[in-house]
């Protein structure tokens, strides 16, 4: 996978490709980590929302049960994969609402 994901010659171990391997995610903006249950890139996931967290940086991590991996793709005919959508929507709303806050609390 890693190939088709990086071409022939990717760099695997670039933070790039996988931002864990960053020598440190400090300082990084407030990140959503969404996972499904079934998935086999799960764990791989929920340790990088541990990383951030550990890290400092403000992280949001949701799991959705009951899903599978790549469910996104098939959202015509899996009705419940809207709930990534939503997750993402509501992460989004939270964060421009908190954006908005600060620019009234410190206009420039």
């Amino acid at each position: 996978m890693w190939a088709c994901y990086l071409g022939e010659h990717g760099d695997r171990k670039s933070p790039l490709a996988a931002p864990s391997r960053a020598s440190t995610l400090e300082g990084l903006t407030p990140a959503l980590v969404i996972t499904v249950e079934v998935d086999p890139l799960r764990d791989e996931a929920e340790n990088y929302a541990q990383q951030l967290a550990a890290a400092g940086v403000p992280v949001e991590h949701v799991r959705i049960p009951g899903l599978i991996h790549a469910v996104l793709n098939m959202s015509a005919y899996v009705p419940r994969s809207r709930e990534i959508i939503t997750s993402a929507g509501n992460f989004l709303r939270t964060r421009f609402k908190q954006l908005d806050t600060e620019r009234v609390a410190d206009p420039v």
